[in-house]
């Protein structure tokens, strides 16, 4: 059957129609992402609550189905859009992420996944840029009108330009590059995967080159680990211009002002210490709200603007000027960059840091940090450097790296001093400019006599000196001391008397010094006394002719006796218990009481004394004049022990509560074993196997075995 003319006709005009309205649908679309991707380019600087509604929105569109007629060519301008959103949402989630982390205290926990959000990447994507068009094709200096006509033509390049040929780079005209390293935490999985091969052909090729890391961290800690990892990816390295810190993820804007800068003061101060020159990489933006902080004055700035004139009104060293420049050895687009200061390995000596205004000394390339003491200028002159840095404020002696020592006034050696100076932990004595090191031995400069060695004062010596006369002086820690009367020591040994700084022959008795009060012979210490000795009508125990201070107690005379001493001194007036040399006594008007024997009770204490001395070598039974027997632990009654002990006459016996039990039958313990006792008494007759309490034991001579 033949279809009728009107409805073919009608066919196609309908199919028409249906295009044109997927069509608008479609544009709409469009527009829609559109306008989500050009708010989401400012995620950084969102509220929670806009991150929140434009999250929802994008949330919405990417669950819109899709519609296309089967038959349709795909349409990739969507396709690639919706890639762009994806990309957005992902930055939108770490934004609103780093805000809840920061909340609730886990900003240090936010994943480093390499894939930057910043206001130039979105996923690790790079933004769409609406560069001007002569920044677009722009290949040298050509379009750029701000800018020194010093300055110096560069690139910088990371693991996102793959792999690059250098040769060709070089062969193009570049005067320098900019390595990335890596990005975050000290972690070898987040090195730049072209570091290794892009620095070694920079050094292969001799083109000068600078670094940077990209930053993620978010406190002060993680800002320590990236300086660590770059210091690690250094090593063996030595950059022509400064090491960059990338400060540009969105995350860190939660930080605001103060935490920015402290992010920055851990990384650039832990460079610096290294010896690196140091720099903070960031967006014009960045510079002018959030890097405000006076600390990035001390550190080379490099801004990033992409137009043909930099618009930053404040100090800075680097321009980036477009991100999309082109250049031969490179597939697809690069950023380009002018650098306005000198570029290459500054030779060993003193350069002026143009940001700073300070002078530094190099050394292989990179500031001496660890280097103080004088460093020759181009001039012939000398001056102090203090880790590294001219120290202008200093006045005193310094070292020459080369050999000597030199005085040094506000900074600069001066030739034109003689006199004493104070420095590198010593003090000397300076003839036109250098110390002579032809002074030793006691000399007078000015009022004061000094004890030198090779010019140095030996400050760290106190004691005798002798002199070219023969005669011996007090020093106290390298000068004479003429106001010290009393014993000193000599450093060849022994100890003398000393008299206005003077040792004095003539003098015997006794004195004081060193720690020590002691008896002098004729100037010197008599090592022959000791024990006690009486000296102008006082006792004294002496050890090598010193009197033992320290000790309080019993103390021995030559006779035999022992004597109460109170530091050193015989005590008359004492009368208790002491201790002293091992012992332990009775004291009556300071002297061993020796008509004390047995049992007697002093204070709370109840002792076992041999001629005034307690028997603290015997443990177990004492008889007391009562007729009664006690346990005796060491010397002391001891009420608390109950069990068997022995007594020195012979046998073992029961003891209750301290005291002989003659009353007790039965098993008891005691001297390491278990025994039976009859009536207070081990019985030693108890022998073979006996039942006791329904238990049977085995004896032998009473003790259980």
């Amino acid at each position: 059957m033949s279809v009728p003319a009107q409805d073919e006709a009608s066919q196609p005009q309908a199919a028409a129609e249906d295009l044109t309205e997927q069509d608008e649908a479609q544009l709409q679309l469009k527009m829609q992402i559109a306008d989500l991707l050009e708010q989401s380019a400012q995620v950084g600087q969102m509220t929670e609550q806009e991150l929140e509604t434009i999250q929802e929105q994008i949330q919405a569109v990417t669950v819109q189905p899709l519609a296309q007629q089967e038959e349709a060519e795909p349409d990739l301008e969507l396709e690639t859009m919706l890639e762009q959103l994806a990309n957005a949402q992902a930055a939108v989630e770490d934004m609103s992420m780093a805000y809840q982390a920061q909340r609730e205290g886990w900003l240090d926990q936010l994943p480093q996944t390499g894939k930057e959000n910043s206001w130039r990447y979105q996923n690790g994507e790079r933004l769409e840029q609406n560069a001007p068009a002569e920044i677009m094709t722009l290949s040298l200096t050509e379009g750029v009108n701000v800018f020194n006509s010093n300055g110096y033509w560069g690139i910088d390049v990371s693991h996102h330009q793959g792999e690059v040929n250098w040769e060709a780079v070089k062969a193009a005209g570049i005067d320098f590059a900019v390595i990335r390293c890596g990005y975050g935490d000290d972690l070898v999985s987040q090195d730049d995967r072209q570091w290794h091969r892009n620095v070694s052909e920079c050094e292969r090729l001799g083109i000068p080159y600078g670094v940077y890391l990209y930053s993620y961290a978010t406190d002060t800690n993680m800002a320590a680990s990236e300086a660590a990892h770059t210091l690690r990816l250094l090593e063996g390295h030595n950059p022509d211009l400064p090491v960059f810190y990338d400060m540009e993820e969105n995350r860190q804007l939660v930080l605001g002002v103060a935490g920015l800068a402290e992010l920055a003061r851990t990384y650039c101060d832990t460079l610096v210490a290294a010896g690196y020159d140091v720099g903070v990489y960031a967006s014009l933006n960045w510079w002018q709200y959030y890097l405000t902080d006076p600390v990035f004055e001390n550190w080379y700035r490099w801004i990033a603007e992409w137009r043909s004139s930099c618009t930053y009104t404040g100090r800075y060293e680097m321009w980036q000027y477009t991100d999309c420049g082109t250049i031969s050895g490179i597939n697809g687009v690069v950023d380009m960059n002018y650098w306005y200061e000198p570029i290459g390995v500054k030779e060993d000596g003193l350069y002026k840091d143009q940001i700073t205004g300070e002078w530094h000394y190099y050394k292989d390339g990179k500031i001496a940090r660890d280097y103080t003491g004088l460093v020759k200028y181009q001039s012939g002159s000398y001056y102090y450097v203090d880790k590294g840095v001219i120290d202008w404020g200093y006045t005193g002696i310094a070292q020459y790296n080369q050999g000597g020592y030199y005085y040094v006034k506000s900074g600069k050696l001066d030739w034109g001093y003689s006199g004493m100076a104070s420095g590198c932990g010593m003090t000397g004595y300076i003839a036109k400019g250098r110390l002579d090191t032809s002074k030793n031995g006691l000399i007078k400069v000015g009022s004061t006599w000094y004890n030198f060695e090779k010019g140095a004062v030996l400050q760290n010596y106190t004691g005798l000196v002798k002199y070219k006369s023969g005669s011996y002086y007090y020093v106290n820690k390298g000068i004479i001391d003429w106001g010290h009367t009393g014993i000193a020591q000599y450093n060849q040994g022994g100890y003398y008397y000393v008299k206005s700084g003077k040792l004095d022959w003539s003098y015997s008795g006794m004195a004081t010094g060193c720690g020590m009060t002691a008896y002098i012979a004729k100037g010197r210490l008599d090592t022959s006394k000791n024990g006690l000795v009486k000296v102008s009508g006082v006792w004294y125990n002496f050890e090598k002719g010193v009197a033992n201070t320290s000790h309080t107690g019993l103390a021995p005379y030559q006779s035999g006796s022992y004597y109460y001493v109170n530091k050193g001194q015989l005590n008359y007036s004492y009368t208790g218990m002491a201790t002293g040399y091992g012992l332990t006594g009775y004291v009556v008007n300071g002297r061993l009481d020796t008509s004390k024997n047995g049992l007697l009770k002093v204070g709370n204490d109840w002792y076992n004394f041999k001629k005034g001395l307690v028997d603290t070598q015997y443990t177990g039974l004492v008889r007391y004049q009562s007729g009664s027997y006690y346990y005796v632990n060491e010397g002391v009654l001891d009420r608390s022990y109950t069990g068997i002990t022995r007594y020195q006459q012979g046998g073992y016996y029961y003891v209750k509560n301290g005291k002989l039990d003659r009353s007790y039958t039965g098993l008891a313990t005691g001297q390491g074993k278990t025994g039976y006792i009859v009536k207070g008494c081990l019985d030693s007759s108890k022998n073979g196997a006996h039942q006791i309490n329904n238990t049977w034991y085995t004896f032998q001579n009473g003790w259980v075995v």
